[in-house]
């Protein structure tokens, strides 16, 4: 992970250690930072700009989920489908 790549605050203990790329961890590294950058952007450009139309109308359109699940995102918040796909 390059020092370019600063994300969070940059207040001194405002975010978690492993959260600094100036510090470096053996457990947060260029994957996790990949996959954050990944779900931000896919946050950004789907869910921000829809988010007060989603919440006027009480639902979130069944595009939204098939986009989630096409960037990893759905699996991620609700784990691994055991029942469909049997354990890792």
């Amino acid at each position: 992970m390059s020092a370019g790549n600063v994300f969070g605050s940059q207040t001194p203990f405002a975010e978690p250690a492993w959260y600094d790329v100036r510090t470096g961890s053996p457990y947060y590294n260029e994957h996790h930072v990949a996959f954050r950058n990944k779900m931000r952007a896919f946050v950004d450009q789907e869910v921000i700009p829809n988010v007060d139309d989603w919440e006027k109308s009480g639902e979130i359109p069944r595009d939204a989920f098939k986009k989630a699940s096409e960037v990893g995102l759905l699996q991620t918040l609700i784990g691994w489908p055991e029942d469909a796909c049997g354990p890792r």
